[in-house]
């Protein structure tokens, strides 16, 4: 393969393994390598790794602006993470006195939009379900338990119906953040039911174990 996809290659098993600096170092040298104008999926793909290992180092200034140089995008998958990562920030990354709940559902809204311009896919309907993942993370923290419990009820029926061969492994985060808000709503059986489910399909998640087994205990 040529160095760009190499690197790409590199950062993408980076990402997986949380080795957050290298992805970085890896899809920024990738990125210096490929011509948006000729190449925007690749530069879309190394640019995505950008944004999401600067997230997750919390280096968020450096990610703001790489989403404002990169916003004129006219790759419809690149401008689905940039709103996204708006939107994640203002609702989770941010300290809480500036958190800001309606631009962050603003961002998911624009996410959704240009996610429903790309093809049609087991990879866009997870990332759709994402989104509505993200949305019902908006309505728990405005204090709206119920409107965001139905957000991920239909978020896991919309991966199931058209995303089957992901389904099992894509769930297990909607289904945590599910068991929290029916805690949150002491509906404990539900709770542990869900915790159950999501065992089933990862059974080395030791911090679901805790969960219910506290839940069990009390």
């Amino acid at each position: 393969a040529d160095d760009a996809a190499l690197l790409l290659a590199a950062s993408d098993l980076c990402m997986r393994l949380a080795y957050y600096d290298a992805a970085l170092e890896w899809a920024g040298r990738g990125d210096a390598l490929v011509d948006p104008g000729t190449e925007p999926e690749r530069h879309g793909k190394l640019t995505r790794n950008v944004l999401f290992a600067l997230l997750l180092l919390g280096r968020y200034e450096e990610t703001e602006a790489v989403c404002q140089k990169s916003a004129p995008s006219a790759d419809p998958a690149l401008a689905t993470h940039i709103a996204y990562i708006k939107a994640i920030l203002n609702a989770r990354f941010y300290a809480v006195a500036r958190r800001d709940y309606d631009a962050a559902r603003s961002f998911v809204e624009q996410s959704l939009a240009f996610t429903d311009r790309l093809p049609v896919s087991e990879t866009r309907a997870v990332n759709h379900a994402f989104l509505m993942n993200t949305m019902a993370l908006v309505e728990m923290r405005k204090g709206r338990h119920t409107e965001a419990l139905d957000l991920l009820d239909a978020a896991l029926a919309y991966m199931e119906r058209e995303a089957p061969s992901r389904y099992g492994v894509e769930r297990i985060i909607l289904l945590q953040n599910r068991a929290r808000l029916h805690v949150a709503g002491r509906r404990i059986d539900a709770a542990i039911a869900d915790l159950t489910t999501l065992l089933g399909s990862e059974p080395s998640n030791s911090e679901a174990y805790v969960d219910r087994g506290l839940l069990r205990q009390r």
